[in-house]
């Protein structure tokens, strides 16, 4: 199986915000921090008062203090604050946060190891318990202890595996304990070992602490709630933070004025701010992403503590959209999404609420993304036609490792029946539908095809959107196409027209003067011998 890639230390960065690249976010209100979200509903829950940390909100007065935003230049990275124990000095070992399934996949399998250890591209081990995939550490003197990848010191129960399986379960933690993990149960004593299973559960309660129970164990995921560790009793000496109960957060850089209903709180580990720096700590440990604050009427800021912000990689979100892009392809996508969410490669708050409404308009059209992050075709950049004495040119085929976006590959393997069916009958009018097919698995409404369009034309739109497509499929020679219409050509020709009654074609008029139709070349080409693709590029 692929591993993944190595994480790559994001940068620092002291690029400043320009009023002019800030994409318009739609949140009018803390209601509305949802729609800065790619999963579900989001409420943004007033912490509890009644809690420990209400008590540092008082002033000496008693009155409750007010929340402040405190807005500098500087961006400096923030040193680790974080509370740790030693192994088994803790009264209260924390519950283990198990891996997302699909990233579990990425493992190596337990049936590798004998004592069924898994490892990730770092060669960072993990172990299959009843309830999920959790990380662990081995101590020298060979005990294993949960732990995750936001920790340095492990703070997680130890754990055995279970005798003749691959899977592991909690081990009892006691002054006495069997030498080795794998001893025998009938060595242990089996009596022996239930009265010191049920002396291991403390008396008083904590929803971070195991209970004896008669129901199966519930893992416990306690991500969400890591944010609180993040605050510092002072406020940093640069850069940009909020208050929330006397602690001040650091945000990610953004242009703050006293009605903005947003930002968003880093983590002291970790600032987003390259694309492969913020992709890898995606596919490592989402608790390390940053997480969105919404201010209140009353002024306070409260953080989204049930949803994180993403819940998988970019390049996820853009495959799970568009499955039949190649997987090069859909990189390049999130990529470039990253970059144009705020028009540099380091992200800043407004370029993250960009992307997360951008997903969450992906995922059920909810909510309106930002235009020029709607759709990967809007990030494709116009190929130049390169005059070569003909009538209209040519354009020469970008070839497929381009580091920049400027193709659209998919993957004829990802269209099931339809590449089938061109293989078995290929021709100009088998490939108009078989790209009939792949618009409409990624989501298009596409018009049936028209005889009367030239390059045996496809027009189609996505819902939700005010842009019109028009992919022409000319004949491809050996790296470049040849041009002999030019764009838009066939939506004035007298036999289109025809077809339009008065309001459609003032609603073409429109569209034409406001730039709101994309002109499309495609076709098949071979880059290897054994492995063809489909192409989209922009022209004119």
């Amino acid at each position: 199986m692929a591993k993944p890639p190595k994480p790559m230390t994001p940068a620092s960065s002291s690029t400043q915000r320009t009023t002019t690249d800030t994409p318009r976010v739609n949140v009018d209100n803390v209601d509305n921090v949802s729609n800065i979200h790619p999963g579900l509903h989001l409420q943004a829950r007033v912490p509890d008062a009644s809690g420990p940390s209400s008590q540092r909100t008082a002033q000496p007065d008693g009155s409750p203090r007010q929340p402040s935003v405190e807005v500098s230049d500087m961006l400096p990275r923030q040193p680790l604050h974080a509370s740790v124990t030693e192994p088994e000095t803790s009264a209260r070992p924390a519950s283990p946060v198990f891996i997302a399934a699909h990233l579990a996949t990425r493992l190596t399998p337990a049936t590798d190891s004998a004592q069924g250890i898994r490892r990730d591209g770092r060669e960072r081990i993990y172990v299959d318990m009843r309830e999920g995939t959790a990380m662990v550490h081995q101590h020298p003197d060979g005990r294993f202890q949960l732990t995750s990848a936001s920790e340095l010191i492990p703070s997680g129960f130890l754990v055995e595996r279970i005798r003749d399986t691959y899977l592991w379960q909690k081990r009892p933690a006691i002054a006495t304990r069997r030498p080795h993990v794998d001893e025998s149960d009938a060595e242990a004593g089996s009596g022996k070992r239930s009265r010191l299973d049920n002396e291991d559960h403390p008396a008083d309660s904590s929803p971070t602490t195991e209970q004896s129970s008669p129901l199966p164990h519930q893992p416990l995921n306690l991500s969400l709630d890591l944010w609180r560790n993040w605050g510092e009793p002072t406020k940093p000496a640069g850069g940009q933070s909020i208050e929330i109960d006397g602690l001040h957060y650091p945000i990610v850089s953004q242009i703050v004025r006293s009605n903005t209903p947003v930002v968003c709180i880093k983590n002291p580990r970790f600032s987003p701010e390259r694309f492969e720096a913020f992709e890898q700590m995606l596919n490592d440990d989402l608790t390390l992403q940053p997480r969105w604050a919404a201010r209140g009427p009353d002024n306070h800021w409260t953080v989204v503590e049930h949803h994180l912000p993403f819940e998988k990689p970019l390049t996820q979100y853009v495959t799970d959209t568009f499955e039949c892009l190649s997987e090069a392809s859909a990189r390049a996508v999130a990529k470039t999404m990253f970059f144009q969410s705020r028009g540099a490669e380091v992200i800043n708050g407004e370029g993250l609420q960009a992307l997360g409404q951008t997903l969450r308009h992906w995922r059920d059209r909810s909510i309106p993304a930002p235009r020029h992050l709607a759709d990967p075709l809007l990030l494709l950049p116009v190929q130049p036609v390169i005059s070569d004495g003909t009538f209209g040119g040519r354009i020469v085929l970008p070839v497929t490792s381009e580091p920049h976006l400027q193709r659209l590959d998919f993957d004829p393997q990802k269209t099931g029946q339809a590449w089938q069916d061109y293989t078995s009958a290929p021709g100009s009018a088998g490939l108009q539908r078989l790209f009939h097919s792949v618009l409409l698995k990624s989501g298009y409404t596409v018009n049936p095809p028209d005889p009367t369009l030239l390059e045996n034309a496809l027009v189609f739109n996505r819902e939700g959107h005010d842009t019109l497509f028009i992919l022409k499929l000319p004949p491809l020679s050996s790296g470049f196409i040849s041009r002999y219409t030019k764009p838009g050509s066939e939506l004035i020709s007298s036999a289109s027209l025809m077809k339009l009654d008065d309001a459609g074609k003032q609603r073409l008029n429109t569209m034409l003067a406001q730039n709101k139709i994309n002109y499309l070349v495609g076709g098949i080409q071979q880059p290897t011998p054994d492995r063809p693709t489909l192409f989209i590029l922009r022209e004119g």
